[in-house]
């Protein structure tokens, strides 16, 4: 099995050994940098062979959205999440504007290392999200994240309800969604479905 180095740009050390111990509970990821705060990790990056990029935007002395920035301008194909406490709709509305891998509440850390995978399976698939979908799958994220009921994307698509909830069970299944971990909105919304469509942040 291929392991995923990942930088970890992070100032709080319990944070840091929250991360650490959830994504030992699976193989294939390994912490080969970690850093307390942007400049430490524009110093160090290129003594490592990195896959994935796991960034808090709370750090000290600095904007997330810049260290981010600055990252991207160096590292444009190291897939980047954004790993906060931070609800804010003014944050998740401009990194959600951006090409980061995904967008994920610390709340979620017990299903951090499920989101970490999905993410690495669309980098396989040399895309994220919607841009490894076709055309009719889209066209029922879209729907989704306008937040209408089966029966509603059914009327909107002139099929049947069941014939919806086939095809959201089959994009699942596709994109790596465990129903009972993840809801389909949630996907949409940290994997950059949701801005596509420019869903209204406040009407969560």
């Amino acid at each position: 099995m291929n392991t995923t180095r990942i930088a970890l740009i992070e100032d709080s050390s319990l944070w840091r050994k929250l991360i650490e111990n959830e994504l030992h509970k699976s193989n294939g990821f390994d912490i080969v940098l970690y850093c307390e705060w942007g400049e430490a990790f524009m110093q160090q990056y290129q003594s490592h062979t990195l896959d994935l990029i796991l960034l808090d935007i709370s750090l000290p002395g600095s904007d997330g959205y810049s260290v981010f920035q600055q990252i991207r301008s160096l590292l444009p194909n190291i897939p980047v999440i954004v790993f906060t406490s931070s609800i804010n709709n003014f944050d998740i509305g401009r990194f959600t504007s951006t090409d980061i891998a995904a967008y994920i509440n610390k709340c979620r850390i017990h299903t951090l290392h499920h989101d970490l995978k999905v993410v690495m399976k669309l980098k396989q698939k040399k895309g994220y999200g919607f841009k490894t979908l076709r055309d009719d799958d889209l066209e029922i994220l879209q729907l989704i994240c306008r937040k209408l009921t089966n029966e509603q994307i059914g009327e909107q698509l002139h099929i049947d309800s069941k014939t919806v909830e086939n095809r959201i069970n089959k994009l699942c299944d596709q994109l790596g969604i465990e129903h009972k971990k993840m809801t389909i909105f949630e996907f949409c919304v940290q994997y950059g479905f949701w801005n596509t469509w420019q869903v209204e942040y406040n009407s969560l």
